[in-house]
Parts: C-alpha cells; sequence; structure tokens
C-alpha cells in the first residue's frame, strides 16, 4: 500500500503555512480539496507539489534550498519516467509504420509457391500504397504494367515480374495474373519515385 501524507504533515516536515501548501494542490490536483475533508497526497503529489513550492517566489530563499535539494531527486524520477514514456510511444509509431513491410514479407513467405495473386497483391500493398484492388489495377494500366484487360505485357513476363496463366472453370477457360515478389518490389519503387517526384 501506498504511503500517504497530509497538508499538515507537509506543513510541519517543511516549516510552511498550511495555506501555501493549499494554494498548490488546488492549481495542481484541484479533485483532491474536498471541504471539511482530510487532503492525502501520495509520493508523486507531494513531489510535484514541492516543484511548484520552490518556484512560489513569496516563500524565502532558505526554504527554497532545503526543499530543492529532495525535490530535485523526485522530479529526475518524474521527468525520467516522462522521457521513458515518450520513448515508448515512439517506439509503438515505428513499430505501427514496419507492420505492412512485416505482414508483406510474412505473405511471400506463406505463398507456397512464391507467386500471388492480384487480389491477394491488392490487399497486401494496400497499407503501403492507400488503394484498393480496383484502383490498384487502374494505376498499373496507367504505369503500363497491365493492358486493358489487365493482362500484363510481355516484357513484365519475360523479366519475371507476372506470371499468367489459364484455368478451366464450370464456364469455361479462365486466365489467371499473377505477381512475384520481383514484381512486388518493382511496383513498390515506381510507387516511392512517383510520390517523391509529386512531393
Amino acid at each position: 500500500m501506498e504511503n500517504k501524507t497530509t497538508v499538515r504533515e507537509l506543513s510541519e516536515l517543511w516549516g510552511i503555512d498550511d495555506e501555501t501548501i493549499k494554494r498548490a494542490i488546488r492549481i495542481l490536483f484541484p479533485e483532491l480539496m474536498e471541504i471539511g475533508k482530510t487532503t492525502y497526497l501520495t509520493e508523486f503529489h507531494v513531489a510535484v507539489i514541492k516543484e511548484k513550492v520552490v518556484e512560489n517566489k513569496r516563500i524565502d530563499l532558505l526554504f527554497k534550498e532545503s526543499v530543492t535539494v529532495g525535490a530535485d531527486d523526485d522530479l529526475a524520477i518524474i521527468r525520467g519516467l516522462q522521457a521513458a514514456q515518450r520513448k515508448i510511444e515512439k517506439l509503438d509509431a515505428q513499430i505501427a509504420e514496419m507492420k505492412p513491410a512485416h505482414e508483406f514479407g510474412k505473405f511471400l513467405i506463406d505463398a507456397r509457391d512464391g507467386w500471388l495473386s492480384m487480389m491477394e497483391a491488392a490487399a497486401v500493398l494496400e497499407p503501403e500504397l492507400k488503394m484498393g484492388r480496383n484502383t490498384f489495377l487502374a494505376w498499373l494500366r496507367g504505369l503500363k504494367f497491365l493492358n486493358d484487360r489487365n493482362i500484363p505485357y510481355r516484357d513484365f513476363i519475360e523479366c519475371g515480374y507476372f506470371m499468367v496463366t489459364e484455368t478451366v472453370t464450370p464456364v469455361g477457360p479462365k486466365t489467371v495474373t499473377k505477381l512475384s515478389n520481383k514484381g512486388m518490389q518493382a511496383i513498390l519503387k515506381k510507387f516511392h519515385s512517383s510520390v517523391l517526384v509529386e512531393k
């Protein structure tokens, strides 16, 4: 259980009047002050109040010196915790940024033959490219990776970006286009270079 201190105990410990401490509490932690009830302060509250009291110009310099020694240690701990929290938030943001790349790599590893259908590729690249399947296909047509029927041009098939197969379905033959890891990298490179040009 955390130790708690009252205003009166702080007043006696620091040698200053109750009202100075209460004023600091009203400014910093107004929710702690209830009329007719004893105010209990945690070590954290005490450390923050010390900082406020030390800044109070009405307190004599001797008191400032005596309080500053203890306050410096407490404030160093508080500032260290705040710095650690900022570091954690920054790392969380970096992890969130890396997640699409991680998912992309995992998807490629999981792919049985190393090729992804255009629907799978669009789903994997969506967080990075910020476009859905239809927009993705239209964008590839605009870059002349695909023709008007969403079939890749021969040059891109021969260099290993795409593979086109034909499967038999109950309604007849169907052309299936797949994208390789090499093709994914080329598309991402093209996307990032186009973003840089726009900027």
